[in-house]
């Protein structure tokens, strides 16, 4: 409960993390397989460092559509190495 002892009202905190968790599927789009990185929680430069850092590391390209992060290819175990270095877990 977020109440203290006095009765006061504490409102609880949003920060603690993810509600979802990170997720890192592989899809495929017409003839093509690509790997998504979903629920991410971080702001748009965040976001966009992240992208670019994958895409670096991996020698691929990849794209930001929707909040969610698009690596070409099926590099699913590639990108999670890559958010665990960065501590994100997936």
């Amino acid at each position: 409960m977020p109440f203290t002892i006095g009765g006061d009202y504490i409102p609880e905190d949003k920060s603690k993390g993810p509600k979802r968790p990170v997720k890192v599927r592989s899809m495929r789009r017409k003839n093509s397989h690509i790997t998504v990185v979903l629920n991410l929680t971080l702001s748009p430069e965040e976001l966009k460092k992240l992208a670019s850092l994958i895409k670096a590391k991996l020698g691929t390209g990849g794209s930001l559509k929707e909040g969610n992060i698009e690596i070409q290819g099926d590099k699913v175990d590639e990108v999670k190495k890559i958010l665990l270095e960065q501590g994100i877990k997936s």
